[in-house]
């Protein structure tokens, strides 16, 4: 696997970051593939729920995505402050779930369209 070559090894942002890339490359069968090890790896301490939530986005799993942001509020990633605006959350932004935890998280009036 591509993981190999480029010699990333263990788990963590550097994974869920290639993720991300492999599934806007249409690499989705590959994307979930590594996915999957992350998930199963999943520890607030080394990996971030947001992160996972993108990457279940990007590759139009919409379900899975939600409830890795609601795992990022419940952990209170640091990442999460900056879903008011995320690009990749665009088209998100009149899906009540998401208008929902902009609200749990106080950043409702900041959403960038």
């Amino acid at each position: 696997m591509f993981t190999d070559v480029v010699g990333f090894t263990g788990l963590g942002q550097a994974n869920e970051e290639l993720a991300k890339v492999l599934a806007h490359s249409g690499k989705g069968d590959e994307a979930r593939k590594l996915l999957s090890e992350i998930e199963a790896e999943y520890s607030p301490n080394n990996i971030h729920p947001y992160e996972i939530a993108l990457v279940r986005f990007a590759l139009g799993d919409v379900e899975d995505g939600f409830r890795w942001l609601k795992q990022a509020y419940v952990d209170h990633d640091r990442f999460l402050f900056i879903i008011a605006r995320a690009y990749e959350l665009k088209g998100l932004h009149s899906d009540p779930r998401y208008l929902a935890l902009l609200e749990k998280t106080g950043l409702a009036g900041r959403v960038r369209d």
